[in-house]
């Protein structure tokens, strides 16, 4: 099995990305490669965390405590995924 992960990020940092990239575009895009692959998983955790801007140490990067959430959160969704 392939698992793609996608990582948590700030609102603050899609909204000056999508100034250079449609999100949602690549978003579908990324969906289209992924659907036609039973052994390919997308985990999108991009919105994860929400605005919780505690858990970041900047806009696109998890501090301490944000990685153990995302790591636990994730270990937990992959289990899942490898037992199908």
């Amino acid at each position: 099995r392939v698992v793609l992960v996608q990582y948590p990020v700030t609102r603050e940092y899609l909204e000056a990305a999508s100034e250079n990239i449609d999100i949602e575009a690549f978003d579908q895009r990324i969906r289209t490669l992924v659907q036609p692959h039973d052994n390919v998983q997308l985990i999108a955790s991009r919105n994860m965390f929400g605005n919780r801007l505690d858990v970041f140490l900047d806009l696109d990067h998890l501090n301490e405590t944000g990685a153990i959430l995302f790591s636990r959160a994730i270990k937990r969704r992959v289990l899942d995924v490898m037992r199908k």
